[in-house]
């Protein structure tokens, strides 16, 4: 965005094979960020809406930014860029952080929330000091997630804040540039030095588990009890790799992207046609499978549907295909 409001013009380019560069990873990279957009966030009533995913998105073509970015700065950087260019380029800086500070809300921990402040009363300081989280919930009858919010927020906007006056500090010892460029380039410093902290104060759980030797042995467990052209239906999470080890076996393709391939309503054999599904084809599927594979925290929804008249479990395996609480894997099968 900042190489794009600092876009020089086309004379000022060093050389025409940088202009051209810079022009392809430009439209590259906006072209995806687009596409993307559309299919995690404009799309949100298809199947394959994924608003959580956005960001992660975005780390896909990401380079192509930052290449974009270099090329402008090295070939061609606009040094003298209009009034209006450099309004802009504050608010975006206060706009950015803002946004960011506000995205990272659910990372806001007990460090921030518990820190000490002031108590007040009709404007007078008192004795001792409160929590924040209990001065914003009292003081303002906020719940938590408004707290994390509000807080999240103006740390953002105290970061967009804080690079604006490092900026001019810089700005002032140098004037032969532009307040805009200084703004800039302090701000990307700033966010990579900050990079590291964006929790907020929140702890990281990190899977120290070897996933790839889980998944094999895993694998090879189902492969070990699950009858050969046995009908799969799969409802163990995102992670369907174990079924690459059951090659004998038969399952639903519309399963493998789990529910991100789910309609409501819809022709059943148009869907089915695309690797869709829907009820119908979910209930069709239930009544002629063989054996369920149940992610343990999807368990809740299952226990009326396998009966134990009906159906019978298998031991539970020792391994799980994900790190994440409750992504171990239930069994059954079908009795005759």
């Amino acid at each position: 965005v900042f190489a794009l409001i600092l876009w020089p013009p086309r004379r000022d380019w060093k050389s025409d094979s940088a202009f051209r560069a810079a022009v392809f990873l430009a439209v590259s990279y906006f072209v995806l960020f687009i596409m993307h957009a559309w299919a995690s966030l404009a799309s949100q009533y298809e199947s394959y809406s994924c608003v959580f995913c956005f960001s992660n998105y975005l780390t896909f073509f990401d380079p192509l930014g930052l290449l974009f970015f270099v090329v402008a700065f090295h070939a061609a950087w606009n040094r003298h860029p209009a009034r209006a260019v450099q309004i802009l380029a504050v608010f975006l800086v206060v706009a950015l952080s803002t946004g960011i500070g506000f995205s990272l809300f659910e990372h806001v921990g007990d460090g921030l929330l518990n820190l000490p402040v002031p108590r007040m009363r009709e404007g007078q300081f008192l004795p001792d000091s409160a929590k924040l989280v209990d001065v914003l919930k009292y003081g303002f009858d906020l719940q938590l997630a408004q707290i994390k919010r509000l807080v999240s927020s103006f740390l953002g906007l105290a970061a967009g804040l804080a690079a604006l006056v490092v900026a001019f500090s810089l700005w002032r010892r140098n004037k032969t540039a532009r307040y805009s460029l200084a703004l800039v380039n302090s701000y990307l410093v700033m966010g990579l030095v900050l990079s590291p902290v964006l929790n907020l104060g929140e702890n990281s759980i990190h899977c120290k588990e070897d996933l790839i030797l889980a998944n094999e042995r895993l694998g090879g467990y189902l492969a070990s009890i699950i009858p050969p052209d046995s009908l799969v239906y799969w409802d163990g999470g995102n992670a369907f790799t174990p079924m690459v080890y059951v090659p004998h076996a038969r399952i639903f393709p519309p399963q493998i992207n789990d529910g991100y391939t789910y309609h409501f309503g819809g022709d059943p054999d148009t869907l089915y046609r695309f690797s869709h599904w829907n009820g119908e084809l979910d209930a069709e599927w239930r009544n002629a499978a063989d054996v369920f594979i149940i992610e343990a925290k999807r368990y809740s929804n299952w226990k009326d549907f396998l009966d134990p008249r009906e159906f019978q479990e298998y031991p539970k395996p020792a391994d799980a295909p994900s790190c994440d609480e409750g992504a171990e894997l239930r069994i059954f099968h079908r009795l005759p």
